[in-house]
């Protein structure tokens, strides 16, 4: 027998050579819903477009969605939705001042147990840090729809007997249809990734397209007065509430549509974002211009020892958010959001132990604070973390400045060898390990 996995909503974005993954699960309400017969009496909710006003004489006037949506040529295949998908992306496109560019080609229905996606396992790093997939599921995700590509649009078939559901996720789609076609993914990330890539860099992305897509979502659903609670609060409400590995998830869709919505005036102004988006995670989740609060200096250099040899590629800076959901996956969501607050910058190193017969990793992350006070709140609330978490892996942690917070993570061996150490004047952190194993 099939176990159920919850209902969610997936981009996946593949450009050019690279490939990411983003989702968010459903409110509540609709990830537990039963799935019951189609209700015969569904359609196309009968609201009523907003009369534009006259324009001036010579000014050509915007083409309405209903003319726009006349104008398409969408199929569908599978089945048969519940709503008139032509007119939901020609609103949207509307909103958006994006009436010049194509809508996909088709809408595809799925089954559901033809939905499943998502990782089956994290990597070491965010297991160490209590960020897991459930062990009563093999995979993490059932889309409720996703966008591959802007020529199509894929529909789980198990939320088609809620008509007013199926419309604010085609049009949360939409948004994603629109950003295909105007290049947003590509030109978010150029700004983002100055330099070398980083997680802390991945999740502003996230944010930025999936916010973006959900913020437009709540803007349709009042704009058309549908009955579905409100997206961006649904879904901080479910991130609060929520295990490591969903706040994981749920974080780029609630952090974004709240820069959206503090950023915007409405949906028009969207491209905004793409163009000039936050550079970290700490810019997002405070609503931060773009050229305020800069990472602070930090240089960490590796010292091996013994057996262990240290790996480069794996440097990485992980940001303001991340360390929120890790706590988060532990404590309350005050208590998180204080141990994160004052993050100024964040590197993890990795080694690994080539001794014969002897294999392991080990991981030094280390987090600076914009002052004294905040890296106390946060060993605080590293502490209540540690204390909180059924894992008995291995961590330990080291302040070697007044700003400065070093978590060791991994083998045994290397959580008790290795060392590290501040140089202050130039924001220097040296990480070596002491022994032979």
């Amino acid at each position: 027998m099939r176990t159920p996995t919850p209902l969610v909503v997936l981009l996946l974005v593949l450009a050019g050579c690279s490939s990411g993954v983003s989702f968010t699960e459903r409110p509540a309400a609709e990830a537990t819903a039963p799935v019951g017969p189609k209700d015969a009496a569904l359609a196309t909710p009968n609201v009523e477009t907003p009369t534009p006003t006259d324009t001036p004489t010579g000014t050509e006037r915007p083409a309405s969605p209903e003319s726009l949506a006349a104008s398409y040529d969408i199929d569908t295949e599978g089945g048969e939705l519940p709503v008139d998908y032509a007119l939901v992306h020609a609103r949207v496109v509307s909103m958006l001042d994006a009436r010049h560019t194509q809508p996909p080609e088709r809408v595809r229905i799925e089954p559901d147990e033809r939905m499943d996606v998502g990782a089956t396992r994290y990597p070491e790093f965010y297991r160490l840090l209590g960020i897991t997939v459930p062990e009563d599921r093999t995979r993490t995700l059932t889309a409720a729809a996703y966008v591959q590509s802007p020529d199509t649009v894929t529909v789980n078939r198990r939320i088609l007997d809620r008509s007013e559901l199926t419309e604010r996720t085609l049009a949360h789609e939409s948004v994603h249809v629109v950003q295909f076609r105007t290049d947003a993914f590509r030109r978010t990330a150029a700004d983002v990734t100055v330099g070398r890539p980083t997680t802390d860099g991945f999740m502003v992305q996230r944010s930025i397209t999936e916010g973006s897509a959900t913020y437009v979502e709540t803007e349709y659903a009042a704009l058309y007065d549908l009955a579905d609670p409100n997206a961006t609060e649904s879904m901080g409400q479910r991130y609060r509430n929520n295990s490591g590995a969903s706040k994981l998830g749920l974080a780029p869709y609630y952090f974004g549509a709240r820069y959206a919505d503090g950023r915007l005036e409405g949906p028009e102004e969207i491209d905004v974002l793409y163009t000039d988006p936050p550079r970290t995670s700490e810019q997002l989740v405070h609503g931060l211009d773009p050229d305020s609060e800069p990472v602070a200096d930090l240089v960490v250099d590796a010292e091996a020892g013994g057996n262990w040899e240290h790996e480069p590629v794996a440097r990485d800076r992980f940001g303001e958010l991340f360390v929120r959901v890790v706590l988060g996956s532990e404590l309350n969501e005050s208590a998180a959001a204080a141990g994160a607050d004052g993050w100024g910058a964040d590197e993890r190193i990795a080694f690994a132990n080539a001794g014969e017969g002897e294999r392991g990793t080990g991981y030094a992350w280390v987090l600076r604070f914009d002052d004294a006070a905040n890296a106390t709140e946060f060993s605080a609330a590293f502490d209540g973390w540690e204390g909180a978490r059924d894992a008995n892996d291995p961590v330990r942690t080291a302040r070697i400045d007044g700003e400065t917070i070093v978590v060791f993570l991994g083998s045994e061996s290397f959580v008790e060898s290795a060392r590290a150490s501040s140089n202050g004047e130039n924001g220097t952190v040296t990480v070596r390990i002491d022994g032979t194993d």
